[in-house]
């Protein structure tokens, strides 16, 4: 079941290499959820970090890294994120095999946590109360069943009873 370097693509030659060099939106948002030119303002942030921090140094302990490109390790944590197929896949398609998919992973996640804290436009931010009435106002203008609420969050799913008119279901379904 393991998966070795004799059955592998070399990083410069794998999948995600072409995708990064002759992707277009659609294929990063479908790999990343970024689409290029997100990806790669992310990637400047993240490049330095990553040099600093990932880099094999010679006479040093270990061994040198099989994906040392910071656009590959960053895609790879981001493919690893939104794709629910697994290590294994993910691994496949950037041409390591899972064992060094799992210390990269690891380090990769060290240096994004780093370059999103150091990063203003990645802090999450909540309205004022000012603000909040505001935006509720606004979103009730619009559907005027919807009172005092001035966000949404989707991606979660709950079993929910029915509401008891038609109008209001129609106000809550979001397809």
């Amino acid at each position: 079941n393991y998966v070795t370097n004799q059955c592998l693509r070399k990083p410069c030659n794998s999948a995600w290499q072409k995708v990064y060099c002759e992707g277009n939106d659609q294929k990063f948002v479908n790999i990343t959820s970024l689409d290029k030119k997100s990806f790669h303002q992310l990637l400047v942030l993240f490049a330095p970090i990553f040099e600093a921090e990932g880099r094999w140094k010679p006479g040093g302990p270990g061994r040198p890294r099989k994906l040392v490109e910071s656009h590959a390790v960053l895609g790879m944590l981001l493919a690893f994120y939104t794709d629910s197929a697994g290590l294994k896949s993910i691994c496949l398609q950037f041409g390591i095999p899972p064992s060094t998919g799992c210390r990269t992973l690891k380090t990769a996640e060290i240096c994004l946590l780093t370059t999103l804290r150091r990063c203003h436009l990645s802090a999450i931010k909540w309205p004022t109360a000012a603000e909040q009435v505001e935006w509720a106002l606004l979103v009730e203008r619009k559907n005027t069943l919807i009172k005092g609420r001035w966000g949404f969050i989707d991606g979660k799913n709950y079993k929910v009873q029915k509401p008891s008119s038609a109008e209001l279901q129609n106000a809550m379904y979001n397809g």
